[in-house]
């Protein structure tokens, strides 16, 4: 089933620095679950760690009960994970009898410091951004609206999610009604009138694009309406600056705003002319800002690097056919690698930076789809990847292991 295994311990091997990893079989979910949860699970999956640093946390949407699931999963020494799972919001309520409506795509979830799960969603029938918060607590979620839209322009689509200094969630989206960039951040909890714990938040709308016109190839004059903030990436850096990385729809072209609340500047991270810049993912450490994105007009995978005020400079990972989409891009073992999406064989992908050379192996795919909203986080050594198998219509996991 995973005939790519062998080069993968390969290349994984000359960036661990001399440590030989194995790449476990993908895990079926099992364990015992808390709330029962839909055969068609795992699109639009958000994962981080929990506090311990030791299991697995991941928010995702129940497709076939329209409905937010939260799991906590607990690796063994085998590679496999025990799940328990959570049903957030969207679900049938057997106390009511009321389906409180298709919720959870586009989910974005972090896990903060004390041990809180803060998750922002989409909710699809009503076309509004949700939150959704549990403390360290009971096994207890507050849910609410954070901003109305309609079924036709929804708002929070493309949601991104990070934590400030303090914990508190900074959420950028885009507003499809007005194709603009919004962002939302934590103000402080409170009460209704009934008692029930709420939360404030303070939007802005970030930023509003600008119209295109231009020429097509027989000469006659074309134009795009202004929309930002499809695909959108939040960096919030120590010193209280945010940077919001997205997708510009009517210049075709990565853009990014850099500054705070009220005070925002623009720059486009590629060239005018060729139609880049979805599916960003970003990672800024000391050396510089690195950005992994795709090239809509040729298919292609694509980085982009920038040292501390420098220039992007940019390179082509993987000119496969429809490739590139999806991306998560990491550290690993000093080396920058980038998880994406083959669209031409379905498969997930991983690319390792090697010098000059990008070296591109299969993680899985090989029978089934699988490659859909890829995510990937570290426990101490280990490396567990993410995603969604389309064919299956279940989250695939499965772990990356260097051994001594």
């Amino acid at each position: 089933m995973f005939p790519s295994v062998r080069p993968l311990y390969l290349v994984l091997s000359a960036l661990l620095a001399g440590c030989q990893p194995t790449v476990e079989l993908p895990n079926a979910l099992r364990g015992s679950q808390s709330d029962e949860v839909g055969e068609d699970l795992g699109r639009w999956m958000s994962m981080d760690l929990a506090p311990d640093g030791e299991r697995l946390a991941v928010a995702m949407y129940d497709a076939t009960n329209g409905g937010l699931v939260f799991a906590v999963g607990t690796p063994d020494d085998a590679g496999e994970v025990a799940w328990m799972y959570e049903q957030v919001d969207g679900f049938f309520d057997d106390a009511s009898g009321l389906d409180s409506g298709d919720r959870g795509q586009h989910a974005t979830m972090k896990v903060d410091p004390d041990g809180g799960v803060w998750i922002a969603y989409l909710d699809g029938g009503r076309g509004n951004l949700r939150w959704a918060y549990r403390g360290t607590g009971p096994k207890t979620w507050i849910t609410g609206e954070l901003e109305g839209g309609s079924s036709s322009a929804p708002t929070g689509q493309w949601a991104d999610m990070q934590l400030d200094a303090d914990g508190r969630p900074v959420i950028a989206y885009h507003h499809a009604g007005e194709g603009t960039l919004h962002i939302a951040r934590f103000d402080a909890f409170g009460t209704d009138d009934d008692g029930a714990t709420t939360v404030e938040w303070t939007i802005e709308e970030a930023w509003r694009g600008q119209p295109w016109t231009g020429i097509d190839a027989s000469g006659s004059p074309i134009s795009r309406e202004a929309s930002v903030g499809t695909f959108a990436r939040v960096h919030l850096a120590a010193t209280g600056a945010e940077q919001v990385f997205f997708y510009d729809a009517a210049q075709q072209r990565l853009s990014m705003i850099e500054g705070g609340t009220g005070n925002w500047r623009q720059f486009f991270l590629t060239d005018e002319g060729v139609d880049m810049g979805q599916w960003p993912s970003v990672r800024v450490d000391e050396d510089g800002t690195h950005i992994a994105y795709h090239d809509v007009q040729n298919q292609h995978l694509m980085y982009a690097f920038a040292a501390p005020g420098g220039t992007y400079l940019s390179e082509v990972v993987d000119q496969g056919e429809y490739t590139g989409a999806d991306t998560e891009i990491v550290k690993m073992g000093g080396q920058i690698a980038v998880l994406y999406f083959d669209g031409q064989y379905n498969n997930l992908k991983l690319a390792n930076k090697q010098g000059a050379e990008w070296v591109k192996v299969t993680l899985a795919g090989e029978e089934t789809a699988v490659g859909f909203h890829n995510e990937i986080v570290r426990i101490g050594d280990d490396w567990w990847v993410g995603s969604y198998d389309y064919t299956l219509r279940q989250p695939h996991f499965q772990r990356l292991q260097p051994t001594p």
